[in-house]
């Protein structure tokens, strides 16, 4: 059945890697096939847009395609294999859901997000945490890595949270600065101000950044190509 499926594309993913395989593959590493991770990821989340269901299957094969890639390059080094990443997400679902596998029987949602951020703090904790924001990916969009960090200063009380008016007062006074005295450092500094303060804006109103401006994009290009 699917385990046996699973098992066939183990094994044709070992086989590509393994002698008399091919000769691209062989030659892969982690950090040479990241990019196409990325990639399928944001191919899924197109389908997903679009409601392609058909999309949606074959990205997600993809995905499991890459996953199994990495896997079998951890193993090749003695890093990690499949078993045990799937045993580590098997523990750690269990874990962050003690209102099913445990005693801690509720439907209220805002408990249940509480209780998960409140175990994922603390399995962080065990791994000497140094800064709240460490577990941030660098690699994330810069939008949504903006939103990420928002939402930690905002919880860390590192921050405090702005009113809209003072949100668009700051980019207006940002906006003004006299670009012809500004040097291409400060110029950088100033979008990147501009840009944070937008996503704080959106992160006021509980808005994503990043689809905002995909949605954006996307309409105004179908405008363009239309004329």
């Amino acid at each position: 059945m699917w385990i046996e499926k699973l098992e066939k594309l183990i094994d044709v993913v070992a086989t590509l890697r393994g002698p008399g395989g091919c000769a691209w593959d062989k030659k892969q590493t982690h950090d040479s096939v990241k990019i196409y991770l990325l990639e399928e990821a944001y191919e899924f989340i197109d389908a997903i847009e679009k409601n392609d269901l058909d999309n949606m299957k074959e990205e997600l094969g993809d995905l499991l395609f890459q996953i199994l890639f990495h896997c079998q390059m951890g193993q090749e080094k003695k890093n990690f294999t499949f078993e045990e990443v799937v045993e580590d997400i098997t523990e750690k679902m269990i874990s962050r859901h003690p209102h099913v596998f445990e005693d801690e029987k509720t439907d209220d949602i805002e408990l249940i997000l509480k209780r998960w951020e409140e175990i994922k703090s603390n399995e962080k904790n065990k791994k000497d945490r140094t800064s709240p924001f460490e577990n941030i990916p660098q690699s994330m969009p810069a939008l949504s890595q903006a939103t990420k960090v928002l939402r930690k200063a905002f919880k860390e009380k590192c921050l405090e949270k702005k009113t809209e008016e003072t949100i668009l007062e700051n980019i207006q006074k940002i906006s003004l600065e006299n670009q012809s005295v500004l040097s291409k450092e400060d110029k950088e500094k100033q979008i990147a101000e501009i840009l944070f303060n937008c996503a704080e804006l959106a992160e006021r109103e509980s808005l994503d950044p990043e689809k905002i401006l995909r949605d954006f994009l996307k309409n105004n290009v179908k405008k363009w190509t239309s004329k």
